[in-house]
Formats: C-alpha cells, structure tokens, sequence
C-alpha cells in the first residue's frame, strides 16, 4: 500500500489544487482587500491565530503512535483519550461560556501557555501524567479557538465597525490557511518523526514553541481593548437556552444533528491510526492526505452552495461520510485486513467532514438566536463527547479483535442517523418557508 499511499497523496493535491481554483472563481469578490485599515487587522489576527493552528495540527498525527511507542495497550491508549473527551464535557464546554466574562486576550494567553506545557508533558512515559496532558489539551482547546473566533467578531464589529460581509472574507481566508497549515503539519511531523528518526515524539516539542509564538504574539499586537470591558458580555444564564431548546423544535433537531456527526469524527480522530497500522505510508502523509480531503470537501461546499441550500448540503456531507464510515468497516477485519480499502473509506469520510463543518456554520447562523449562540453549543458539546467517552469505553478493547470494526460501524450508523435527523430538519425548514410565504 506504501506506493499507492503516496500516488493518492500527490493525486488528491492535484485535484485539491484544481478544486480550490475554480472555488475561488466562484466566491463572491468584496473591496475588503483595498481597506488598508482592515488588512493590517487581518493581520494582525492571522499572526496570532496561525501559530497557534500549527501548535494544535502538530499534535495530531502521531499521538497514538505515541502512547503505542511507549508500550500502552489499546485499551489503555482509549482511555487517554477519553480523559480529553471526559474534560470537554465536565469543564471545557462550559469554561468555554464562562470564559466569555473575561478579556478575550487574557483568556488567549493562558489557554495557549497551558496548551503549550499539555505538549510538553507528552514527553513523560507516565501514564497519569499522559491522562493530565491529554485532559489539558480537551480543556484548552475549545476554549482557545472559540475565544480566538469571539476576538475577531467584537473588533470586526464592534471596535472597527468593519462592514459585516467582510468577515467572511477572513473565514475563508483563515480557512484556506487552516487547511495549508494542517497538511504541512502532517508532513512536518512525518520529516521528524521518520526521515530524522526522532520518533513520534518530536512533533510535540515542536508544537510547544508555536503556542508559545502565540501567546507571545497576543501579548505584543493585541494591545486594543476588547469585549470584557462590556459588562452585558459578562452574565449568563442557561435558562434561556434550555427553554429555546423546548420552544424551538429546529433549535434542538440541529443540536441533536451536530452530536451526532461529531461525536462520529471523534471516534475517527482514535480510530484511523489503530486500523492502519502498520503505516504504509507514514502517520504524517496519512494525516496530510486526510487534511487534503478535507479542503477537497470545503471547496466543493463552496462551489455547490449557489446552487443547493444549506440544508441539501448538509445531507450530501453526512451521506458521503456515512459511506466512507461503511467501507472501512466493511474492509477492516481482524484477521485480513484490506488497509487499502479501509484507507479509500475514510478518505470519503474526511470529504463529507470538509463539505459539513462550512455548512454547519452558515445553519448555526440562521437558526440559533445570537445572544444564546455560546450557551446552545456547550449544550451540544455534551453528548457529542459523551457520545465518544462510551463508545470508546465500552467496546474498545485489544482482547476484542472486532472492537476498532464495531467503532466504524458505530459511527456509520451514528451518521445515518444523522442522515435522517437532517431530512426531518429540510423538512421543517420547508414548512417554515411556506408559512411565511402564505403569510406575505
């Protein structure tokens, strides 16, 4: 499969490279860019953000390796994993509420100084120590990058007082950006890991540096005051949004929808490296050409939503990664595996994953309220993790040979029916157009 892994690699650049051309000719052209004002705060927010990205996507690709690498079992390497779900669920998701009481900057320059010490933990062989860095990065990470987005949107808005069409010009720049970022990172790991024969270690002491940049950057360029001097900013109650929940059918349908798909990404983020292992080719490559896919799958969306709605567009990305979710579990047996099939598979699902999460964006804006936007997602957040948290307990284990084929079949089935959950949201969506036109 070595050979065949790298001609997917270079073929799928192509075609991502051909894909994100034509994409580009069709977005819509704003004079954002002949705003000087605008393009230094662009980059000054790009800066900031980018390192930080680095200093996250470093991490991705050989973090199995690494528990595998120091001598863990798989059941053991699973509940390192549930460690950062179970964070996310008791205290990331509604830290990352509460963090919005407090100046965006402050909270940016701790959550990535201790993103930062996270990575460097990874370098201990013990296992609680392992847990606590894992915990970290699962209690970090939302909070980081939602704070990174609620930055940008206040000075967009509301310092500048930016026309509001421009941001999405700088969505999908930093887009593209992520998407560039996490396939050099992919490829970075792998020169370290591999050709250096540093081993799987390496990436995370290099992601250390890149929080560190971050928080540093924050520190130096970010100087303009920002929504914590906004005292409406600072009070919260969950009242409001639990009963937006009971009043607004669409409101719960699309929470119910985006536990279901992500709670099924977060088995794939444990699940790919077991199920290709040995690597052939690397883990970086492996997670680079993932990476590609995912752009492969945002440039689609981008290419396809002026001419299907939102809501079509959700249902083809849940279908195309319920397929792929199918085909690796189909090709992925204990006792023969068919790397190449289970590898073609989950492709598929990093394409359906590219065209859901732009789309998932534009649903979350027409549907949930703006001033409980914050407060609904860490709702959501739950049992996406929880989601996660039990299947990974429950039915990873090495004494079980089926156990990595029961995961896939788990997230096919999760994604069908989120399938399903999105036809009933198309539909009452429909219902709500109709009734307004018969209104008007």
């Amino acid at each position: 499969m070595m050979n065949l892994g790298y001609v997917f690699f270079g073929f799928l650049s192509l075609a991502c490279t051909i894909i994100q051309l034509i994409s580009w000719k069709n977005r819509k052209k704003t004079n954002s860019n002949a705003n000087p004002n605008f393009v230094s705060f662009q980059r000054s927010y790009l800066l900031a953000y980018l390192p930080a990205v680095v200093g996250d996507w470093l991490q991705g690709p050989y973090l199995y390796a690494l528990y595998s690498r120091y001598g863990f079992t798989e059941d053991q390497i699973a509940i390192i994993y549930v460690s950062g779900f179970a964070s996310t669920v008791f205290l990331g998701t509604w830290l990352t509420v509460l963090s919005n009481r407090y100046s965006s900057r402050k909270v940016l320059m701790v959550t990535t100084a201790i993103y930062a010490i996270s990575s460097l933990m990874k370098l201990s062989v013990n296992y609680g120590v392992l847990i606590i860095a894992r915990a970290l990065s699962g209690l970090t990470t939302p909070i980081m990058f939602r704070t990174f987005e609620r930055w940008y949107f206040h000075q967009h808005v509301v310092t500048y007082d930016f026309p509001k069409e421009w941001i999405a010009s700088s969505m999908s720049k930093t887009a593209v950006f992520n998407g560039l970022l996490a396939i050099s990172s992919g490829i970075i790991a792998h020169v370290m890991a591999e050709w250096m024969g540093y081993g799987p270690v390496a990436p995370y002491i290099l992601a250390a540096p890149f929080l560190a940049a971050s928080t540093f950057l924050i520190f130096f360029q970010w100087n303009i005051p920002d929504e914590a001097t906004d005292n409406s900013q600072r009070k919260f109650s969950f009242l409001p949004a639990i009963r937006e929940l009971a009043e607004q059918p669409e409101v719960l349908t699309l929470g119910v929808l985006e536990a279901l798909f992500e709670s099924s990404m977060a088995i794939f983020v444990f699940v790919w490296t077991p199920v290709l292992t040995p690597p052939s080719p690397s883990y970086g490559i492996i997670f680079s050409t993932f990476m590609i896919c995912v752009l492969i799958g945002g440039a689609v969306y981008e290419i396809l939503k002026k001419h299907k709605t939102q809501n079509i567009l959700i249902i083809i990305s849940i279908s195309t990664s319920c397929i792929g979710f199918a085909i690796s579990a189909f090709f992925t047996t204990p006792d023969h595996p068919a790397r190449f099939g289970t590898f073609l598979g989950l492709l598929i699902v990093e394409i359906g994953a590219g065209i859901y999460f732009p789309s998932m964006m534009e649903l979350r804006k027409r549907i949930l309220p703006e001033k409980h936007v914050e407060l609904l997602r860490a709702i959501f957040g739950v049992p996406l993790n929880l989601i996660a948290c039990l299947a990974l307990c429950s039915l990873h284990n090495n004494t079980w040979k089926q156990g990595n084929r029961i995961l896939l079949l788990i997230s096919s089935t999760l994604l069908f029916t989120a399938f399903c959950v999105a036809l009933r949201l198309k539909v009452k969506s429909s219902n709500c157009n109709d009734e307004v036109e018969d209104e008007a």
